[in-house]
């Protein structure tokens, strides 16, 4: 039986996301959102590449965002926000070319947005705020606000 959709949201579910997710080629939802999940997000969720949906909001995932997830192509909802995530934004989500919405708000980021970030072609949503974010705003970004 293959799964397409994990959805455990709103439990009390403790410890480290299990690196087997990674492995659920089938899966198109993930959602872990608003649970007590802690530790680094797995590198192997990169293996998602039919996933459109991952919610790990609402948890207490602590590390740096896997570059590796820049590999899910078909992505189009990455939202991780109200965790305990570090380090920088990694370009890697640059290559995320269909992403709607990414949503990283109140982490414990840093460093400059990426540039590439703007080539997400069908963003309609980039929520950073709460973090400790530096640097310009990219070019691309300008030129948008420019035209509203």
């Amino acid at each position: 039986m293959q799964v397409s959709t994990l959805s455990l949201q709103g439990n009390k579910l403790t410890g480290h996301i299990p690196h087997v997710i990674g492995l659920m080629q089938a899966l198109t939802i993930l959602d872990l959102s608003c649970n007590m999940l802690s530790g680094p997000i797995p590198p192997v969720l990169g293996n998602l590449t039919f996933t459109n949906k991952i919610y790990l909001n609402g948890n207490r995932l602590t590390g740096p965002i896997p570059p590796e997830l820049g590999n899910m192509t078909q992505l189009h909802y990455f939202v991780l926000n109200d965790n305990l995530l570090s380090g920088s934004i990694p370009p890697e989500l640059g290559k995320l070319t269909d992403l709607f919405d990414l949503n990283v708000a109140n982490n414990n980021l840093e460093g400059p947005i990426p540039d590439n970030i703007s080539s997400c072609k069908n963003r309609n949503s980039l929520n950073v705020h709460g973090n400790k974010l530096n640097g310009t705003i990219p070019r691309a970004f300008a030129i948008f606000l420019k035209s509203m």
